[in-house]
């Protein structure tokens, strides 16, 4: 899985299939758009756009359902080929 802040440049130049949203805890209607768009069977990459807030990170994950690393890892059992992780400011 390839992740990326949003800004940063990837070197991917195909077809897209993608799901925006905060996905902080991950749930089960999380993990069922997620599958709509990892468990077809075309050329497409899927795409996970999620938001990250900067004051999180000052609040050392208190606020969080999963941290970052298990959110990862999550998107990446899932099938995700490419997490964008677009951090907002409060």
């Amino acid at each position: 899985m390839i992740v990326t802040d949003g800004l940063s440049e990837i070197e991917y130049k195909g077809r897209t299939r993608v799901v925006i949203g905060k996905f902080d805890g991950i749930h089960a209607g999380h993990q069922k758009l997620i599958r709509t768009i990892t468990e077809r069977e075309d050329e497409l990459k899927s795409v996970v756009f999620t938001f990250t807030f900067a004051s999180e990170v000052y609040l050392h994950d208190v606020n969080r359902i999963l941290s970052e690393t298990d959110r990862r890892k999550k998107f990446e059992e899932l099938g995700t080929d490419i997490l964008v992780e677009y951090e907002l400011n409060d």
